[in-house]
């Protein structure tokens, strides 16, 4: 395998047989200086501006803040976690997650040092099942020991691939590799046969982990031009028919909760990786060609999270009575990054269903506070709440006056959910995402100055990472 060298903010991977070097901007890098920035430009601002929180009833606190003294106290002082690598996180989360004050929809699990992970829901009509943090700390030594048991190194230039949607089998997987120093490479569908056999080859991946039978055929149909390829780890049952293929042509296929059995009856001690160690290579499809990896440290990774807590903290605090809904796709760095940045906080984490058609079910069941989205959904929000009032003089009306009596009260960092408007025409549309929504945060494109302005009305919360939310 090629060695990974580190240097000035950039990355370069030195493949030993022709010296090639594949060269690329750390984007977490740039996304830590960012928001460094954006603190330094705000703390130049010398004068007090009140600011609005949330006191958790819907009512609204004012406080007066310094932006010099705030600043210089982010800058200086300010610590989020002692995390220094992504898995990390996981135990940070332990320890914060048994002080939650609300426990909602956790079922009848009752969670004493440590509560609920990761949530996941069997159909429509059926509450969210919960896994505590200590319940995936254990599956997570136990998949590790268990790639481990089934001839994977515990090096750092040992890379597994992760090929399966949203679900707690992923989230279990990556941290496993972290556990014992391997990377996680995460393959997705969209890629398309073509990028994925080249991902697989430039990393030179022995071991694929995938979630459907489906997805085990297609990295079989690739096993001829993919040289390393060892094994496959299948999370569903696979028919007969495939597992011989998979045998035929001289692949090891084992199922994930072998694995996790084989690390259990073979426990290893963690073998952690070092902070500067890659923590992951995240593929991009969005060039010509061949996919680009990016190559990303923990520290990196880790730090940057941190950073948005800091930014945040001035107008909102993530605690452990805040929930997640993940629906979006965990083989991009916004949403795996969302995981790091809320675990460290103890956050409960619910995986959609996976299907679209289900999202509003899911969002209405689970209730989640923290919702990270991307434009082409917030649009569909905006669109669909237009359409339905542009055939009305009258609900047209209401809604300009909702809209310009809200924003008033936002341009005076006022976020609430229970105004005269709130009751009388936004109410339906908060509801529709689980009524508890607190922090939208818009990502993978810009979102419209008329569509952010919207949300932020009709929500009655914070929407994007954006100055004027936060100072």
């Amino acid at each position: 395998m090629g060695q990974w060298v580190f240097s000035a903010g950039k990355v370069t991977k030195v493949v030993k047989s022709d010296r090639q070097h594949l060269t690329k901007n750390c984007r977490w890098i740039f996304v830590l200086k960012t928001i460094q920035r954006s603190v330094i430009n705000n703390v130049l601002d010398l004068g007090s501006r009140p600011h609005v929180t949330d006191s958790g009833q819907g009512q609204s606190t004012y406080h007066r803040t310094s932006h010099l003294s705030r600043g210089v106290d982010l800058l200086d002082t300010e610590k989020v976690s002692d995390c220094r690598l992504c898995y990390d996180v996981l135990q940070a989360g332990k320890q914060q997650s048994g002080t939650a004050t609300q426990c909602i929809n956790v079922g009848p699990i009752l969670f004493s040092d440590n509560g609920p992970c990761l949530g996941t829901r069997t159909g429509p009509n059926r509450e969210y099942e919960w896994l505590s943090y200590q319940q995936v700390i254990d599956k997570v030594h136990e998949i590790g020991s268990g790639l481990i048991q089934a001839g994977n190194d515990p090096k750092n230039n040992r890379f597994v691939g992760i090929f399966s949607s949203n679900r707690p089998e992923w989230t279990i997987a990556d941290f496993g590799c972290q556990a014992y120093s391997m990377v996680p490479v995460a393959l997705y569908e969209t890629l398309g046969l073509e990028a994925c056999k080249h991902v697989l080859n430039e990393c030179e991946i022995a071991t694929v982990i995938c979630d459907k039978p489906k997805k085990v055929q297609t990295i079989l149909d690739l096993q001829p031009d993919v040289s390393k390829l060892r094994m496959i780890v299948v999370i569903e049952p696979v028919a007969d028919d495939i597992r011989s293929s998979v045998e035929s042509a001289g692949l090891k296929m084992m199922a994930f909760e072998d694995i996790l059995n084989a690390g259990k009856l073979n426990p290893k001690e963690p073998r952690l990786p070092s902070e500067d160690d890659v923590f992951t290579v995240c593929y991009t499809s969005g060039t010509t060609g061949n996919p680009k990896g990016v190559v990303v440290t923990h520290i990196a990774f880790v730090k940057s999270m941190e950073s948005i807590h800091i930014v945040l903290k001035p107008r909102y605090t993530i605690t452990t009575d805040d929930v997640h809904l993940s629906y979006l796709p965990l083989a991009h760095n916004f949403e795996r990054g969302c995981f790091i940045f809320l675990m460290m906080k103890g956050v409960r984490i619910g995986f959609s269903s996976g299907d679209v058609k289900l999202l509003m079910d899911d969002l209405a069941t689970l209730k989640p506070t923290f919702f990270p989205s991307v434009p082409r959904l917030l649009n569909r929000i905006y669109d669909s709440v237009q359409a339905g009032v542009k055939t009305s003089f009258i609900k047209s009306t209401l809604l300009a006056w909702a809209l310009a009596s809200k924003k008033k009260e936002i341009d005076n960092h006022i976020f609430r959910k229970d105004s005269f408007w709130d009751m009388l025409i936004f109410r339906k549309i908060q509801d529709k995402l689980g009524g508890r929504i607190k922090l939208v945060i818009s990502g993978a494109a810009p979102l419209s100055a008329d569509v952010m302005s919207f949300l932020r009305c009709a929500l009655g919360c914070i929407v994007s990472l954006h100055k004027s939310d936060f100072f």
